[in-house]
Formats: C-alpha cells, sequence, structure tokens
C-alpha cells in the first residue's frame, strides 16, 4: 500500500490550566460519557483538547470553519485513542494516527495519511478504483471524504463498511450542528 502524510500536528496544554466548563463546549456526546465515567476529568479534558488542536493544526486550517465537536477522540479497545468524524475535511485522509500522553502537560499528535485503497464497501460500485476483491467486499481507493464516499456508495445501492480507521457519526449522534 502506498501513504501519503498530508498532515502532523501536535499540542501541548498544561493540566492545571483547564477549565471543567469547556467540556460541554469542545465534547461531543460521546466524548462526554467517557468523561463523567473518569476520575480525572481535567487530565481527560486536556487530553481531548490538545488532540483536537493538534488534529486542526494537520489539517492546515486551525480551527476557522469548523467546530471542536466536528472530530472526537474515545478510547478504544486497546485503551488508544480513535479518531471519530461528522463531517467531511479540505483535506482527504483516511487514517489517522494518534499519540496522547498526560503527566503535569497533556501532548498530543496527530498525522494524517491518505493510503491507498484503506476504504472497504459491498456492493459492485463502479465510482472508485478497485484495490482488493473477495466475495464479501471491495477495498477501493476512494478520492473523497468518508462521508462523500459514503453518499456515493449508498446511491448506487451499495453500502460502506469502514472508511480507513475512523468512526464515521451523523450529527444527530451529537446533538451538533456542524459550522462551515
Amino acid at each position: 500500500m502506498i501513504g501519503l502524510i498530508v498532515g502532523v500536528g501536535v499540542d501541548v496544554l498544561r493540566i492545571d490550566r483547564v477549565d471543567l466548563k469547556l467540556s460541554k463546549k469542545i465534547l461531543t456526546d460521546w466524548e462526554l460519557k467517557e468523561f463523567e465515567s473518569r476520575k480525572n476529568k481535567k487530565e481527560y479534558l486536556a487530553g481531548r483538547f490538545a488532540l483536537k488542536e493538534a488534529f486542526f493544526k494537520a489539517m492546515g486550517t486551525g480551527i476557522d470553519g469548523n467546530s471542536f465537536k466536528d472530530i472526537e477522540f474515545t478510547t478504544g479497545d486497546n485503551g488508544k485513542p480513535q479518531m471519530g468524524v461528522y463531517k467531511d475535511f479540505p483535506i482527504v485522509f483516511n487514517f489517522a494516527h494518534l499519540s496522547l500522553s498526560h503527566d503535569l502537560v497533556a501532548v498530543a499528535l496527530v498525522v494524517l495519511e491518505r493510503i491507498e485503497g484503506g476504504v472497504f464497501i459491498r456492493g459492485n460500485i463502479e465510482d472508485f478504483r478497485i484495490v482488493n476483491r473477495n466475495d464479501e467486499f471491495l477495498e477501493v481507493d476512494s478520492p473523497f471524504g468518508p462521508f462523500k464516499t459514503k453518499d456515493i456508495v449508498e446511491r448506487s445501492g451499495g453500502e460502506l463498511l469502514k472508511y480507513g480507521n475512523m468512526i464515521l457519526r451523523n450529527s444527530s449522534q451529537n446533538g451538533n450542528i456542524s459550522q462551515g
């Protein structure tokens, strides 16, 4: 597989500077559930804020035209952060590599990568270049973001099974209307 790094962002935030009121402004509903279950809420919130800042730095856009609730970082089964998206972004990527560390500060690193293939669909869709084919799915290369890809696949009678390593959320799951 051929991959191209399309963005790198890093952010550092002192945990003691975090105000817990920030949680309602920047966390999605999924993140708020995790936040409420945590003992060290400031550490969790600082980490999520740093990840979101690092993401927008990797995009090269800053927050301009976006909302902190357009993306989320929840904890995966392996304890590592995983990324969910609520909209397409100007830069097309299908893998987000994330690293988060806490001590007196929260340090977050986000690397956005566009890897050939990595998009799995069911159905015979002619709009994408096929990278791999088997009886259960097609692995395709999509030049589009996850939601446009999903729309094209569904309009063709297919099903988007997986888009890289991201979770696709819709805005009704978050109660958020994206800006921009």
